[in-house]
């Protein structure tokens, strides 16, 4: 090769290292922009939950007579921000770490136009119930109906990320995986399969849990979630610990996956807890010549047995016969 032709090979390679970094760096700024947008929707969610709990506060100040402390209510709605808390922090974190994952790190990515506003508006709408959780811890609310809807709102919540990781299992089907980092494609098949299932087997314990915790086995229903009622402080203890348990199982396993943490393997590689491990390398085997990954599976019974649960067994979407017996 003459030196004029290395010279140009040179500037070249030089040149489309300098496009890749301002490519990079294009899409990151974007990304921070789109989570800047999803800072000020979770503000607005804790600024509902704030004023409902500092309305109650000074509706309790300016009473007139002796002062005198529920703690039980004080423990339904602590237990209530902790879970709500915890709740939408890991999912902020998650969801904009998870967009810098897809498509801010590789200049040779080229986003899909529908496939990344699917990513968008899933973080979006899931701003609905944890607004509607804020707004459930309001007095007027939760006077009437202790924290019925507090809890429906979460479990709303967690069936709708089950929803779209459903139609992000088509999205991937329909759009592939050559529009998101090559790099970050198994881990985030890895991450689907754990989410699917270990949500659905939450929502399986949490829908049996209130089922009998209701007695929707027997004639006579009651409200586990109204202060004062027989075993419903009971019950609300029962749903923080498997709502801060889901949480834990949700944020720890997952911490060197969103978090920039520097790879541990012998060979330059990530290492993941042991059970994520197992489903990021999972190959799912070919049943009568189809795909059929066992995780999701496992996932879709336990997710069909808790909708049996929450709707067949305990009628959950009748909502007025649930405001009654929650009045």
């Amino acid at each position: 090769m003459s030196i004029t032709a290395k010279t140009v090979s040179m500037v070249t390679v030089g040149a489309t290292s300098d496009e890749d970094k301002l490519q990079i760096r294009q899409q990151e700024r974007t990304i921070d922009n789109l989570n800047r947008l999803f800072a000020m929707l979770f503000s607005i969610v804790f600024s509902v939950a704030a004023a409902s709990i500092l309305h109650k506060v000074t509706a309790f100040v300016i009473t007139a007579g002796p002062k005198v402390v529920d703690w039980e209510v004080v423990a339904f709605n602590g237990a209530a921000l902790v879970i709500l808390g915890t709740t939408a922090a890991i999912f902020f974190h998650q969801a904009s770490r998870g967009l810098d994952l897809r498509y801010a790190q590789n200049a040779n990515v080229v986003p899909h136009r529908l496939g990344f506003l699917f990513d968008y508006l899933v973080i979006v709408l899931t701003m609905g119930p944890f607004a509607l959780m804020g707004k459930a811890l309001e007095q007027e609310v939760t006077d009437v109906a202790g924290f019925f809807w507090f809890f429906v709102a979460h479990e709303i919540l967690i069936l709708f990320g089950l929803a779209m990781l459903i139609i992000g299992q088509l999205r991937h089907t329909i759009f592939g995986d050559h529009n998101i980092s090559p790099e970050f494609v198994a881990v985030a098949h890895g991450v689907q399969r754990y989410w699917f299932m270990m949500n659905s087997i939450y929502l399986f314990i949490m829908a049996s849990s209130f089922f009998l915790a209701s007695g929707s086995y027997t004639t006579v229903r009651s409200c586990p979630l109204m202060p004062h009622q027989s075993g419903a402080l009971f019950f609300m203890m029962v749903f923080f610990a498997l709502a801060v348990a889901r949480n834990a199982f949700d944020f720890l396993p997952m911490w060197n996956v969103f978090f920039p943490v520097k790879p541990q393997g012998a060979n330059g590689q990530q290492l993941y807890w042991k059970p994520l491990q197992k489903l990021v390398d999972y190959a799912p085997p070919r049943i009568f010549g189809l795909s059929v990954s066992l995780p999701l599976v496992v996932g879709y019974l336990f997710l069909a047995a808790a909708v049996s649960v929450m709707f067949l067994l305990t009628e959950l979407y009748d909502l007025p016969l649930w405001i009654r017996v929650c009045s």
